[in-house]
């Protein structure tokens, strides 16, 4: 018989061995890449170089013809052509609407359906499904990368977007890269962050329907910024001392004034 004594000593016992299998569980989920809601190449152990991928500790999760094993992990792993000098990444619509989608109206299904639909020609994840641009390693071929919101790297309606965080080590090591764009995406604050995000070789950022509403300035500590694309944004005003130095071309921002 257990004394009154031993009870608290078997809770504290069993409290013991949840929070044991708790941290394992975790630890698991880590181990698989960075989990399914993050979208990026490192530890992508199941997949080639440069690829990809969503990291299930459940084999049972991962969905479609790309799901491959290796121990406890299954990967989603979303190849690119490994010799193209261009990567675009696709982040499809999901049920997320920006406040300034929400005042327009919404956009009905009817509004997208005249828009082009490349997921089956570059990696495509569900904004649903993945809210995380994880660290991504390129090859060396690719001078280009496009992450964009919906289903092909078009000009979608105004505020029509994707809503995206970045990692710190997104891709600021891939220095062979010249040429960004992050479009139709719901960045928040992030923008402000984009010289620490991206390698120092940028020199042209398109940033077109981002949800804007003021110019970047942060985007003067980039050294080798040549080209600015803001169109498509929700800039009302431009002052003439949001002036980055080292932009040689400013395109598409019409603000209603210049200050």
């Amino acid at each position: 018989m257990l004394s009154a004594s031993t009870g608290p000593a078997w809770t504290r016992h069993l409290g013991s061995l949840g929070l044991a299998w708790t941290l394992i569980l975790k630890l698991v989920n880590a181990e698989c890449a960075a989990g399914s809601s993050t979208l990026t190449t490192a530890g992508c152990s199941a997949c080639e170089e440069h690829v990809m991928c969503r990291g299930f500790s459940l084999a049972s999760d991962c969905i479609g013809p790309n799901c491959k094993t290796d121990g406890n992990c299954t990967f989603d792993c979303l190849s690119a052509d490994d010799n193209s000098t261009t990567i675009v990444v696709l982040v499809e619509f999901g049920d997320y609407r920006s406040a300034q989608e929400v005042a327009a109206g919404n956009y009905s299904d009817a509004d997208l359906s005249g828009y082009p639909d490349d997921t089956n020609e570059w990696p495509s994840v569900s904004n649903d499904q993945v809210d995380t641009l994880g660290s991504i390693d390129l090859s060396s071929q690719v001078t280009t990368l496009t992450v964009s919101g919906g289903t092909a790297a078009s000009k979608y309606p105004k505020g029509k977007v994707s809503r995206i965080s970045l990692t710190s080590n997104f891709i600021y090591l891939q220095t062979e890269v010249t040429k960004v764009a992050l479009q139709n995406l719901d960045l928040g604050t992030q923008i402000n962050l984009l010289p620490d995000y991206l390698p120092s070789s940028v020199q042209t950022l398109d940033l077109s329907n981002t949800l804007l509403q003021a110019f970047p300035t942060e985007l003067g500590n980039m050294a080798s910024l040549q080209r600015l694309m803001l169109d498509n944004n929700y800039l009302s005003t431009l002052h003439s001392n949001n002036v980055i130095d080292s932009i040689t071309t400013l395109y598409e921002v019409i603000p209603d004034s210049v200050v």
